[in-house]
């Protein structure tokens, strides 16, 4: 049986590292910082929502990527958040604010030029 070198396993163990760490950044790099989302009912008011991933990272992606928010999915309604799903999985009063806390502009909002 053939000796392993320790010092290349250590050398393919940090090459390895690197590499995942930068193909994170570089994914990280490419996310949108804010998202419309159109809603499904409310067509004209309150009008979509603005999300904006930066004031959400403290999570990773794969939290709700892709089962809270598969990709292809055109928008959903406040009667979706009040069952717990989309941002109603978060946004229920105890983890975060409810999402009908009246406040609209917290959600419902312009997006921000750039």
């Amino acid at each position: 049986m053939a000796r392993r070198n320790p010092r290349r396993l250590v050398a393919l163990a940090v090459l390895a590292t690197l590499l995942g760490v930068s193909a994170w950044s570089a994914h990280a790099y490419f996310v949108p910082n804010e998202v419309r989302i159109p809603s499904l009912k409310e067509r004209k008011r309150p009008g979509p929502v603005i999300f904006s991933h930066w004031s959400h990272d403290q999570y990773r992606c794969f939290v709700c990527h892709p089962t809270m928010f598969p990709q292809g999915r055109e928008g959903f309604d406040h009667d979706d958040m009040a069952k717990g799903r989309y941002c109603g999985a978060c946004h229920d009063g105890e983890a975060a604010f409810k999402s009908k806390d009246k406040k609209c502009v917290r959600c419902h909002r312009k997006a921000e030029k750039h």
